[in-house]
C-alpha cells in the first residue's frame, strides 16, 4: 500500500472531501488532489497538518513520516509496515466494540472448525443463540460479515479499530478483554489451560523521552506477529494484547 493510498483511506474514514479538507491545510483542493493521487510530493508541513486533521494514530503517523522522507528520493515508495495490510475500520462500525464477542464472531468464521452456522458460533463462544443471532445480523448490516453458499464469513480478512484520540467504545472493548484475562487467571487453572495462554508483565522505569518509541515498537510487534499467525487457518480465536501504563504518579515532563 502506497503512502497516498493510506492517507486516502483515513480521508474516507473521516468522511471528508478534498475540497473541505484543503483549506484546513492551507493549500488548494487541486494541490491536495495531486498529493493524494501520488502525482505530487508530500511537503513535510502539509503531512503534519494531515496527521492532525485525519486523527492518524501515533504509531502509523511515525511510519508515514519515515516513509515520506525516503519517498523524497524514491517516488511512490511502498509503505511496508506491519499495519499496512490491515484495513482501517470506518468510524460508524466502532459501536460493535461495545460487546467483546462481535470481533470474536468475525474471526471465528475463519477458523477450521467453523461449520458456517450461527449455532456453531454461539456454542464456540459461549453465547445464547439469540445473542449470536442479533450480533450476526448487525455485522451483516455493517458489511463486516457476509453470507455465501449458506456460510457466514468475515468480509475483510484484516481490519483494525484505532484512533489518535481516546474513544469510549475502544476503551470499553479493552476493559472487557482485561476482564476476560482475569477470568482466565481466576477460573481456568489446570495445566491444559495454562499451556494455552501467556499472561505476563514486567515492572520497569521508563523515561518520558522513550515513551513514544516504546509504544510504536509494541504496536509494530503486535501487528507483525498477528500477520504471521493469520497466514494460515486458525484453530481457535485468541486475543493478543499488551499494556504499558504508569504505576507511579509524578509531574509531567
Amino acid at each position: 500500500m502506497t503512502l497516498h493510498e493510506i492517507l486516502s483511506q483515513y480521508l474516507k474514514r473521516k468522511k471528508l472531501s478534498i475540497r473541505s479538507l484543503a483549506p484546513r491545510l492551507g493549500i488548494s483542493p487541486s494541490f491536495l488532489s495531486r498529493i493524494l493521487s501520488g502525482k505530487k510530493g508530500m511537503p513535510v508541513e502539509v503531512l503534519e497538518k494531515l496527521i492532525i486533521a485525519l486523527d492518524i494514530e501515533s504509531e502509523m503517523a511515525e511510519s508515514i513520516r519515515n516513509k515520506n522522507l525516503k519517498k523524497e528520493r524514491v517516488k511512490q515508495r511502498e509503505v511496508h509496515t506491519p499495519l499496512s495490510s490491515w484495513d482501517l475500520a470506518e468510524k460508524n462500525s466502532f459501536s460493535i466494540l461495545r460487546q467483546w464477542y462481535y470481533l470474536a464472531i468475525l474471526d471465528y468464521t475463519t477458523t477450521k472448525s467453523f461449520d458456517g452456522t450461527v449455532e456453531n458460533l454461539a456454542i464456540a463462544l459461549g453465547l445464547h443463540i439469540e445473542t449470536a443471532t442479533v450480533a450476526v445480523k448487525e455485522l451483516l448490516d455493517k458489511g463486516l460479515l457476509e453470507k455465501s453458499e449458506g456460510r457466514y464469513r468475515k468480509s475483510v480478512s484484516k481490519i483494525r479499530w484505532s484512533s489518535a484520540k481516546s474513544i469510549s467504545d475502544i476503551r470499553g472493548f479493552h476493559l472487557q478483554m482485561l476482564d476476560k484475562a482475569k477470568t482466565q487467571l481466576l477460573q481456568k487453572n489446570d495445566e491444559h489451560d495454562f499451556k494455552k495462554r501467556l499472561i505476563m508483565g514486567v515492572t520497569l522505569t521508563v523515561p518520558y523521552s522513550r515513551l513514544e518509541e516504546a509504544k510504536e515498537r509494541i504496536n509494530s510487534f503486535i501487528f507483525d506477529l498477528s500477520n504471521e499467525l493469520t497466514s494460515e487457518p486458525g484453530d481457535e480465536v485468541y486475543h493478543l494484547t499488551a499494556q504499558l501504563f504508569p504505576l507511579s504518579e509524578s509531574k509531567k515532563s
